[in-house]
């Protein structure tokens, strides 16, 4: 909590729900400079690794490494910060039709030597 402490002796209080952001990523350098006043929100973007452009966030596709716009990735409650997974649309949707290419490869392949093994009796 010595940044709120520093922030408050410099900048004055801190408003209510705001959160303070080490701008270089050093929880422990806590000089002035180093101490951005965020909204929760931003404060979530900037740790899930987005940049913000003329107000709009963007973030960096794991998969193209493609710069994208926010709307660009599918969003779910479940995942980390606000909800956006790593990957955007396109890529996303590749690689959900690549598993279920790979899982219906593996279903024929179970089905040919299950059809390929025979009883004993002929039964």
């Amino acid at each position: 909590m010595e940044h709120r402490a520093v922030w408050e002796a410099n900048r004055g209080p801190i408003p209510e729900g705001m959160a303070i952001h080490h701008v270089n990523g050093n929880n422990r350098d806590n000089r002035i400079e180093n101490l951005q006043l965020v909204t929760p929100a931003e404060h979530r973007h900037i740790h899930a690794g987005y940049e913000s452009r003329d107000g709009v966030p963007y973030k960096r596709c794991c998969k193209c490494g493609q710069t994208k716009p926010l709307t660009e990735f599918y969003r779910y409650c479940y995942y980390p910060y606000d909800g956006a997974i790593s990957a955007c649309k396109p890529c996303h949707r590749q690689a959900c039709s690549d598993r279920q290419r790979k899982i219906r490869q593996q279903r024929r392949s179970l089905s040919a030597t299950a059809d390929s093994i025979s009883l004993p009796g002929g039964e």
